[in-house]
């Protein structure tokens, strides 16, 4: 499936500092915020499958700390994907400060 383009065309710095805290507002927080509650409830369900002191059950288990193992570096990607992004608005923040002087 093809998206169609969201940001047809940045004109100026102004708008690409808008657009870059955008990603970060829409995007990043969201994003975040939604990985870190998956990996609470994969917590709940290796904690629960523990419990029932099955073989399989503690095969389960283990898959869920092995999800939570991926998740956790999804976040530390995506975390320092934003650190990038924070680099960058800083950047077009000087530039624009730069054009005014």
């Amino acid at each position: 499936m093809r998206w169609e383009r969201v940001i047809k065309e940045i004109n100026n710095i102004d708008q690409a500092i808008k657009i870059e805290d955008s990603v970060v507002r829409g995007y990043y927080n969201s994003v975040r915020e939604a990985i870190s509650e998956w990996i609470l409830v994969e917590e709940d369900i290796a904690e629960s499958y523990q419990k029932f002191n099955d073989p399989q059950m503690n095969k389960f288990a283990e898959d869920s700390k092995s999800t939570i193992d991926i998740l956790n570096r999804i976040l530390n990607e995506i975390d320092a994907l934003m650190e990038a992004r924070n680099k960058r608005i800083e950047a077009l923040r000087e530039l624009k400060i730069s054009k005014v002087t």
